[in-house]
């Protein structure tokens, strides 16, 4: 049973499912011209008393002004970087099941979650991409391997749907390795599963979108995944969508996107690896992208969290760049790449389109017990103590959201 922390709230039921929500704001996280945080939101008060929204400001408070209207959750979780161990494991425990097990209350709360899967789930295909014998759930380092060149029994994605996720990111440096083909086949592995994915497309569908559409309490929300490149074999068909490369036609398409959809994200898979803070690239690219009609950046690829960092477009949108979350789930046992957050955003529809009314973190890591790794929620600072430290080392004590419980 997961315990609670007791400074955190309960989370809220909406429509028979259980919701994370905002917890109380530590008084040292005080900003002067917010509502207290125990006040009752009316119309009136969220009119007045607007919270104050630090912009430009790497790892700042983030507050949005608040409604009395329904609330769509959104989650976010980071890198499903399947390394050696955690493929023999789930040969020998018959499949992924087990490693989402702790975290699956958590991921089922949100109305849609999202992970990034990073490398392909190709059927019968060695690292050359030659056709050979499929082995099964079996970690054999011919069909199914581990890095630099990684391919996944395609039972990771059913324990990812089962767990809760809804939606997974194939554009990432690890989506061609497994050629072209292995594109295709993974596609055919998340079609057969019903797991709904963006940023990659067969090499037979050259105009096929890169985005997904979703819906979720009446709102429709469009992402959109990207890469800054691919390692292995190039991408002679251009079956995977590029952060930096397909620029132009990514900053073309969001006014569409956004007039299609009630609020839309781009997942960037980007930035330099193992290091806590975007660099200038990614802070000017994701200013492009939320001022061309994206409402929120979530970004993938350091194996390590980033900050986020409030951005007001043009023309007066409160936005978020959330530049990296890290792992999910892999085999990175430095602090600093086993812990993570999953990160929450709750959306209301005003007017015409959706708002941010909400944006924060729940503290996560990749736990091991009895030689078995699983990624599980952080609901007792005092016994990870050090995930817990780096993770409010980067975003403020006032971002800290509750667990539901089991």
């Amino acid at each position: 049973m997961i315990r609670w922390l007791p400074f955190l709230l309960l989370a809220s039921c909406l429509s028979g499912t259980s919701k994370v929500e905002p917890g109380p704001l530590p008084p040292d996280d005080d900003v002067i011209g917010a509502p207290p945080p125990n006040q009752p939101i009316t119309q009136s008060t969220a009119n007045v008393l607007p919270p104050a929204f630090v912009a430009n400001t790497l790892g700042a408070d983030l507050r949005f002004v608040p409604s009395e209207q329904p609330v769509v959750t959104l989650g976010f979780g980071g890198d499903v970087l399947l390394h050696r161990r955690l493929q023999r494991q789930a040969q020998w425990k018959r499949g992924y099941a087990h490693a989402f097990a702790a975290a699956e209350p958590l991921l089922k709360s949100f109305d849609l979650m999202v992970v990034n899967l990073e490398g392909p789930t190709a059927v019968g295909l060695d690292v050359e991409g030659n056709e050979v014998e499929d082995p099964g759930l079996k970690f054999d380092d011919v069909v199914y391997t581990s890095f630099p060149r990684f391919n996944y029994h395609p039972n990771i994605i059913s324990a990812l749907k089962d767990a809760g996720v809804d939606l997974v990111l194939t554009a990432n440096n690890h989506a061609m390795d497994r050629d072209g083909e292995g594109v295709n086949r993974t596609i055919d592995a998340l079609e057969a599963a019903g797991m709904p994915f963006t940023g990659t497309r067969r090499s037979t569908e050259r105009r096929a979108p890169f985005h997904t559409t979703l819906e979720a309490g009446g709102l429709k929300v469009t992402y959109l995944a990207c890469t800054y490149g691919v390692g292995g074999p190039a991408d002679r068909f251009h079956q995977v969508n590029y952060c930096f490369r397909d620029k132009k036609a990514i900053l073309a398409a969001l006014p569409a996107l956004r007039a299609e959809s009630d609020f839309v994200v781009v997942l960037p898979h980007w930035g330099d690896e193992y290091t806590a803070e975007p660099n200038a690239l990614q802070r000017e690219v994701a200013r492009e992208y939320l001022e061309a009609g994206a409402d929120a950046v979530v970004g993938a690829h350091p194996h390590v969290l980033q900050p986020w960092e409030g951005y007001v477009t043009a023309d007066g949108r409160h936005t978020v760049a959330m530049y990296s979350l890290g792992n999910f789930i892999s085999n990175q046992r430095e602090v600093e790449r086993r812990s993570s957050v999953v990160l929450s955003m709750s959306l209301t529809k005003d007017g015409q389109r959706a708002r941010l009314v909400d944006v924060g973190v729940v503290p996560i890591k990749t736990g091991i017990e009895r030689h078995v790794l699983y990624v599980k929620p952080i609901v007792e600072p005092e016994v990870d103590a050090e995930e817990w430290a780096h993770i409010f080392s980067l975003f403020p004590k006032a971002a800290l959201r509750s667990v539901p419980a089991e």
